[in-house]
């Protein structure tokens, strides 16, 4: 078994003692449980970082990204959504990373939903009119949205 294997599942392993202990309400222990196992699926995924082995590295990117954001760092989970996105995920995977990238963004907005928000910065910001204009005008092909990827992760 490679080392990335086992590294993934013991993220597993630390993901569902993270859910059992969120189930019983000791956020505490849950949140431990789910930054080991982001710890673990992050190591996982970076091994495949400069590879092209498809589905495996856009999956374990996509499972850390999820981490991150259980843990409640979600401009990692998004750094790591555009790693996944600027290789050549399968287009089933790569709908599960918009819609992954999707929940960040509404996460991000339930955060800041209380504190003003400075609409000058967010409209400054290029992954948001790239967003409004994919959801606008769905001019953009799935193809533009990939370099965007690649250039923002490189």
């Amino acid at each position: 078994m490679n080392e990335s294997l086992i590294l993934h599942r013991k993220a597993m392993d630390f993901a569902e003692h993270a859910f059992s202990h969120k189930l019983k309400g000791d956020t505490e222990k849950a949140q431990e449980s789910f930054l080991l196992a982001f710890e673990c699926e992050l190591k996982a995924a970076e091994s495949y970082k400069n590879s092209t082995i498809e589905p495996t590295r856009s999956v374990l990117y996509r499972s850390a990204a999820t981490l991150a954001c259980d843990c409640g760092n979600l401009r990692e989970a998004e750094r790591l959504v555009a790693i996944a996105l600027s290789g050549d995920p399968p287009e089933d995977i790569a709908d599960e990373l918009f819609d992954l990238l999707e929940d960040i963004y509404y996460k991000h907005g339930l955060e800041t939903q209380d504190s003003e928000l400075d609409m000058e910065t967010l409209d400054n910001s290029d992954f948001y009119r790239l967003m409004i204009e994919c959801r606008d005008t769905e001019s953009l092909s799935r193809d533009l949205a990939k370099e965007y990827y690649r250039s923002i992760a490189a």
